[in-house]
């Protein structure tokens, strides 16, 4: 029995994967330090881990998936959160103790997603240009967003709709 940052170590989960498993009651072997505080009291079977790693943690991470797609948690998540396309779909875990559930990402789902809409910073980027250049550009080309920075907190276009952008 390891402390769970140990085992994400081990195992090359974050420590919150490790969590989610803890909570969802996906793990049988779960021992507590009493003396420490926090997630540090908590000590798992690192073999286990990996088992229910492979059983239970398809795809990525949600901070995996936003990461990739260069967006902040709080968009990534209202995007998850939408009724209606734009939408970012995720994989529903729920634990089998039915008080948990939490979500991951196909790597196929984040790939179209990131091929059909983009932000600003992506558009610098993969250009090799500046953010401002990018706005500039977007503004003078009257490229409008699909959804705009009071919807999601920043503007998230079609990546068919952003024109040809030249480094200076």
């Amino acid at each position: 029995m390891v402390p769970i940052s140990k085992a994400a170590e081990k195992a090359r989960l974050s420590c919150m994967e490790i969590v989610h498993l803890v909570l969802g009651g996906f793990l049988q072997n779960i021992a507590r330090i009493g003396e420490v505080e926090g997630y540090a009291a908590i000590l798992v079977d690192p073999v286990e881990i990996r088992t229910q790693k492979a059983l239970h943690l398809p795809g990525i991470s949600a901070s995996e998936a936003f990461a990739r797609l260069k967006l902040p948690k709080s968009t990534g998540w209202g995007l998850v959160h939408r009724e209606e396309n734009p939408r970012l779909e995720p994989i529903v875990i729920e634990g089998p103790n039915l008080q948990h559930r939490f979500f991951r990402f196909s790597e196929e789902t984040v790939a179209a997603f990131a091929s059909e809409y983009t932000t600003e910073i992506r558009v610098a980027n993969a250009n090799d240009v500046e953010k401002k250049d990018v706005v500039a550009t977007l503004k003078k080309r009257g490229v409008r967003p699909v959804l705009g920075e009071a919807e999601i907190g920043l503007d998230l276009y079609r990546s068919a709709a952003i024109p040809m952008i030249e480094p200076a």
